[in-house]
């Protein structure tokens, strides 16, 4: 029997022994005794089928590989991953670590912002990028590792200082007391064949095991395997498939659809009335053969016919609490959103509720005669 499994599992052993070695490892645990096998393997004790995988804990791993000055490998990484069930070559590896790589004096000023925004994108613009970025701090030399598949979201969290929330760890506490300025950005951005899948995280598993990077107190990259999983878009009666993505992140990436919206997706909710998102493939059905933008020109044609159908497409007006100054008006919820910045929720709240908005203003959907 385990022949037959060896001789089956050839290729995956050979392509990534640590996860291959920690299968065969685990599921000779779960046998009893190998007796049950037959007279052949009557002899063979649990040790003839051990394998060189450290009994170490992940952590004890990490301190003794960057105690040893020794250079970091796949292996070393896959070792350390043991338990999120990822692996990578040192083909793939040797790729990540050789990516090119832009570096920004900070703050972003206008002669920068033009290449910034072409790197990760902008806010309002569809479609994610993914990447690892490093903050070096100009004075000391101490670094920062991280890594995001949405860049230009991540680096609105860095940039305005009112959304600096965390005072955990190194980094943030030192960022708020030395601004931007202090820092130098260097930016990965992950090309086209790296931008699914868990990449940026291996390469920011890889810097984040250097000691030079002071300012990382986490040194296990959190890999969130459950999301790795196939999507499908399909219409709302299964007959035609508009997109495939590589896992739920992916899927948020690629089209700039709300995980919230996906999640009712996969909970048989039409998204948009018009799509189905599932993880079930349907066979049988045609294939649109859309580019992702033709893709998202249907969706925002989707969007705007919903809006017109919902509440959302009522005029919406700003007033302070008494109602007797109008400040702004727009012709519906989103637009006033996008055009003064408001956050979405206190807004349907605020209306919800007929509660005031920052206790001076208040939002409603009609006219007041008397302002």
């Amino acid at each position: 029997m385990f022949g037959d499994l060896w001789s089956s599992s050839q290729f995956y052993a050979n392509c990534y022994p640590v996860c291959f070695n920690r299968k065969i490892s685990n599921l000779i645990k779960r046998t009893v005794t190998l007796t049950q096998f037959g007279a052949g393997y009557s002899s063979l004790s649990y040790r003839k089928f051990s394998t060189n995988r450290s009994l170490l804990a992940p952590r004890d791993i990490v301190n003794q590989h960057m105690e040893s000055g020794k250079p970091t490998t796949a292996s070393v990484i896959n070792e350390i991953l043991k338990n999120k069930n990822v692996c990578i070559t040192e083909e793939e590896l040797q790729k990540l670590i050789n990516l090119p790589f832009v570096e920004f004096k900070l703050p972003i000023n206008d002669e920068s912002y033009g290449q910034f925004t072409s790197l990760v994108g902008k806010q309002k613009s569809r479609g994610n990028y993914s990447g690892v970025y490093i903050f070096t701090h100009n004075k000391t030399q101490d670094k920062y590792v991280g890594s995001s598949n949405r860049l230009e979201k991540r680096f609105r969290d860095y940039f305005f200082p009112e959304r600096y929330l965390s005072n955990s760890g190194l980094f943030w506490p030192l960022l708020k007391k030395d601004k931007l300025k202090s820092f130098t950005l260097r930016i990965y951005v992950m090309p086209p064949k790296f931008q699914s899948g868990f990449y940026h995280l291996f390469l920011e598993q890889y810097f984040v095991l250097d000691p030079k990077f002071t300012l990382n107190t986490h040194r296990i990259v959190n890999f969130r395997v459950n999301e790795h999983n196939p999507i499908f878009v399909y219409d709302k009666d299964f007959t035609t498939l508009y997109h495939t993505s590589s896992s739920f992140s992916a899927l948020r990436r690629e089209i700039g659809i709300h995980h919230k919206n996906i999640k009712s997706g996969l909970n048989n909710k039409l998204y948009l009335d018009y799509f189905n998102i599932t993880v079930e493939e349907v066979l049988g059905v045609k294939n649109s053969d859309m580019t992702l933008l033709e893709l998202n020109k249907i969706i925002d044609e989707k969007r705007k016919i919903l809006l017109y159908k919902s509440n959302k497409a009522k005029s919406i007006y700003l007033y302070n609490n008494d109602l007797t100054i109008l400040y702004y008006s727009a012709e519906s919820q989103n637009a006033l959103r996008m055009e003064l910045g408001i956050v979405h929720d206190s807004m349907r709240k605020s209306l919800k509720d007929n509660i005031s908005f920052l206790d001076f203003f208040k939002f409603t959907n009609y006219l007041e005669p008397s302002a």
